[in-house]
């Protein structure tokens, strides 16, 4: 795949967080659009393959919240 997001149906904008870190904890990517993916990339520039850390939080339109946290292997 070329972008990594969240599939998600009946998301409220309010309330959306989707961020990638470095095993350090550095933060790569951050948004808070339920339609943008990380392309694997920081600053313009390809990472290199590893495994990095993402954290997600997202509000329903129905006022149900998720939490969701884990890794994601980058592989080119």
């Amino acid at each position: 795949n070329e972008l990594f997001h969240p599939i998600t149906y009946y998301v409220s904008e309010e309330g959306y967080s989707f961020t990638i870190y470095t095993r350090g904890g550095g933060i790569l990517f951050t948004t808070n659009d339920p339609t943008k993916g990380w392309d694997g990339t920081f600053k313009g520039k390809a990472l290199a393959p590893d495994v990095y850390g993402y954290y997600l939080e997202l509000k329903c339109l129905n006022g149900e919240e998720y939490f969701k946290k884990g890794n994601v292997t980058l592989i080119r």
